[in-house]
């Protein structure tokens, strides 16, 4: 009989250690791939929240076709008279002001809820929130009293809003009591979504 040496055990390749940080680059095929671990703080952390409770909320889709031939040709007709104004006449303004119309139908849309108090509250005013892109991630501030306000009045109001997005210079007021969020993903391009409830809100258009 004779004896062997005992095979020896492979090495299997580690990971890379923690040690080496939060980057790790990797050869993949001739690739150099990219591993980050970035924290996540600030508005963003804020918005991780919103949408997990978002998930909470039992949410109901309804989904239809308009036809806004009579919307496209009046705003055609008002572009360049807003333009000489100094403001940019979209389609927004009309259907912020169409959620308002709608809201005094259906009072019952326009309210928030407090899961600790067990309490619904129905709002007079109507605040409507639309997400806007800045710095910082999607922000989502609002119009105050739509109601009370005309189609140049929100166009105007929503400039307003998009340009302090843009620069990073939302006060809380912006963002706070809104009372009805209008979805607005025109601007990406699609044609059906669905939107998430931006709670203490209980619907969304």
């Amino acid at each position: 009989n004779q004896e062997h040496a005992p095979t020896p055990t492979p090495t299997p390749t580690s990971a890379p250690a923690a040690s080496e940080g939060p980057v790790a680059a990797a050869k993949a095929g001739g690739v150099d791939v990219t591993t980050r671990v970035e924290p996540v703080r600030g508005l963003m952390k804020a918005m991780v929240k919103t949408m997990t409770e978002s998930n909470l909320i039992p949410h109901m889709t309804l989904q239809d076709d308009y036809d806004l031939g009579n919307l496209v040709s009046l705003r055609a007709q008002l572009k360049s008279q807003a333009e000489s104004q100094g403001y940019k006449l979209t389609y927004l303004p009309f259907f912020l002001k169409a959620v308002s119309l709608s809201l005094r139908q259906y009072p019952l849309l326009n309210a928030t809820y407090s899961p600790h108090s067990s309490e619904v509250t129905y709002h007079g005013q109507h605040n409507l929130a639309v997400a806007m892109d800045s710095p910082m991630g999607l922000i989502v501030p609002n119009v105050k009293h739509v109601e009370n306000r005309s189609v140049e009045e929100i166009a105007r109001e929503l400039e307003r809003l998009r340009g302090l997005a843009q620069a990073g210079k939302l006060k809380e007021e912006d963002l706070a009591y809104g009372t009805f969020t209008v979805s607005n993903v025109g601007t990406i391009g699609g044609i059906y979504a669905t939107p998430k409830i931006l709670p203490p809100q209980v619907a969304i258009g």
